[in-house]
C-alpha cells in the first residue's frame, strides 16, 4: 500500500503525469484516511514556482452522491450551460478524491460520474477514487468507458486494502506511528 501511494505521489508531483489512484477494500480499512492524507500532503506542496511566486496544488474531497445530487439539479432542458459550469468547478482541483464510488443508485448517476472523470482527464487532472467494492464490482459499476478514462495511458494505480483489518474495531491501529 505504501509503495503504491508513493508511486502516485511521484507520478503526479515529480513526473507531472496524470495518474488516478483507485482505493478498494472493505469499510474501515483506512482508504478515506489515506486519500485525505495524500490531499493534505499535496495541498502543502509547491506545484510550480515562477518569478518567486509559489503555485500550490489545489485539492478537493467529495462523495459520488454529492456530485450526483449537485449535477442532477442542472440536467434537462436548457440546463447545459449551468451543468458544464458546475462540472468545470468540480474538475478544477489539481487532485480530487471521490469517495463512495459504487453507491450510485442508477445508470444516470454513473453517467454523471463519467462526465466528471472525462472532464478531469481533458483538463489534465489526477483523481483518487475510493470504493468498498472489489475490483470486479468496481469495474462493473463504473463501466467500461469510465475505466478507460481512469486507466488512461496505463496510469491507474490500484491499492486493494481488503486483506487489512478494520481499524475502527482495533483501537491499537488508530495510534499514529
Amino acid at each position: 500500500m505504501k509503495r503504491n501511494a508513493k508511486k502516485f505521489y511521484v507520478n503526479v508531483h515529480d513526473k507531472k503525469v496524470i495518474s488516478n489512484l483507485v482505493l478498494l477494500g472493505n469499510a474501515g480499512q483506512g482508504k478515506t484516511r489515506l486519500a485525505i492524507s495524500l490531499l493534505h500532503i499535496f495541498s502543502e506542496l509547491v506545484k510550480n514556482s515562477n518569478y518567486g511566486l509559489n503555485d500550490y496544488y489545489t485539492v478537493s474531497y467529495t462523495t459520488s452522491k454529492d456530485i450526483c445530487n449537485t449535477l442532477q439539479q442542472y440536467t434537462g432542458f436548457n440546463a447545459s450551460t449551468k451543468y458544464n459550469n458546475v462540472l468545470k468547478e468540480y474538475a478544477y482541483a489539481d487532485i480530487m478524491a471521490i469517495d463512495e464510488i459504487g453507491k450510485a443508485t442508477n445508470k444516470h448517476e454513473y453517467e454523471l460520474i463519467f462526465d466528471l472523470l472525462d472532464k478531469r482527464l481533458a483538463m489534465g487532472k489526477s483523481t483518487i477514487l475510493i470504493s468498498n467494492q472489489s475490483y470486479d464490482d468496481f469495474t462493473n459499476s463504473v463501466g467500461e468507458y469510465a475505466m478507460s478514462r481512469i486507466n488512461t495511458d496505463g496510469n491507474m494505480i490500484l491499492i486493494d486494502t481488503s486483506d487489512l483489518p478494520d481499524y475502527r474495531q482495533n483501537k491499537d491501529l488508530l495510534k499514529v506511528v
